[in-house]
């Protein structure tokens, strides 16, 4: 038995092969690989565990340490655990994939305060149907922030206690921090005060930052608070 492709069919299969392969590059914020433990590889996007969705909105520093920005939505039955020390690592990855510094402990969270001002009853757990803000801070990270070359590993495991091995990760290269927060950042010239250090992948300024709602690489949306 053949197939004969006429034209028309030629034409319309390679339309087809194309669009996908469009379709393919609209994931570039995402390596997917696993269901169950998803790679976002750019600060600002978030994904989907099962009925956890998380989102990285931004790396900062304040003196030696690290202050993550991370936005979590519980659209399960349950409240969501939110202790720092076991539901968050962070890691500094060199050009080859080791691990050259990461912290696990001592790590403290705080709940971000609505527009209202006022905050949010979502420690130390995340109530169901709710989205809450936090600010995760890592101790000792402004000294080993990742250089250009290397990558910045930030781990959330939603239920550390009952199933470990499913977590969301985000793995940014220092370089785009650097391209992140060159973008984000009013220069120190114009502000007066601070500066930027592109080695550490860390900016010392004051910067003006907007973050509007969000689309996950797969398509899944947080309502702004």
């Amino acid at each position: 038995m053949s197939t004969v492709f006429s034209r028309r069919s030629f034409l319309k299969y390679t339309a087809v092969t194309a669009v996908a392969v469009a379709g393919a590059g609209l994931l570039t914020g995402c390596e997917i690989q696993d269901p169950n433990n998803p790679v976002i590889k750019k600060l600002g996007y978030g994904t989907t565990l099962g009925t956890t969705g998380g989102l990285l909105k931004s790396v900062d520093t304040e003196g030696t340490t690290g202050v993550f920005t991370f936005t979590v939505k519980n659209n399960s039955d349950a409240p969501l655990p939110m202790d720092p020390n076991e539901s968050f690592v962070v890691k500094v990855l060199d050009k080859d994939g080791n691990s050259k510094w990461s912290n696990y402990f001592n790590l403290s969270i705080e709940a971000v305060p609505g527009a209202d001002g006022k905050v949010p009853d979502i420690l130390p757990q995340l109530p169901v149907r709710t989205v809450g803000e936090y600010k995760v801070h890592v101790p000792d990270y402004a000294g080993h922030a990742p250089n250009p070359e290397d990558t910045l590993e930030f781990t959330y495991i939603p239920l550390p206690a009952k199933s470990p091995e499913l977590r969301m990760t985000w793995k940014i290269l220092g370089a785009d921090l650097v391209k992140y927060f060159s973008n984000l950042c009013i220069s120190a010239r114009t502000l007066g005060a601070g500066f930027f250090d592109p080695f550490v992948g860390q900016f010392v300024a004051k910067c003006l930052s907007f973050f509007s709602d969000f689309v996950s690489c797969a398509q899944f949306r947080f309502p702004v608070q």
